[in-house]
């Protein structure tokens, strides 16, 4: 082989390398996008289904417009297990998303703490 061939072909792999380099870099950001969104919309669904418990009449097994008779109990938790027994927090299978509770008779407030792996901070979401 000649010298002009091998650094051609140095060149090639230094090239292939740095766009494979790129690539996991760029999916890796978009992962957690993603996952950012699905537990966005995870958070906004367990809202909206703590909203309709608040709405249904206590015979039907909802809050009778109480927000403290509203708890993951008889909400349910559709993406993982509750954790403790007054029904205030769920956690994930995963155990990224941890979904907490917490209110008074007139307002309620749903927050959720996500770490979306690696060693970057856990993110706070409200609703």
């Amino acid at each position: 082989m000649g010298q002009q061939q091998i650094i051609i072909l140095v060149l090639v792999v230094i090239i292939v390398g740095l766009g494979t380099i790129l690539a996991l870099q760029l999916l890796k950001t978009e992962y957690v996008e993603f996952m950012e969104d699905d537990y966005q919309q995870v958070l906004l669904n367990t809202a909206q289904s703590f909203k309709a418990t608040y709405e249904k009449p206590e015979m039907f097994g909802g809050g009778g417009h109480h927000w403290n008779k509203v708890n993951f109990g008889n909400v349910g938790c559709d993406f993982g297990v509750v954790n403790d027994s007054s029904g205030k927090t769920c956690r994930s299978e995963d155990g990224n998303l941890i979904v907490l509770i917490s209110g008074h008779d007139t307002y309620m407030g749903i927050n959720a703490v996500v770490h979306i792996g690696g060693d970057g901070p856990s993110k706070m979401y409200s609703r």
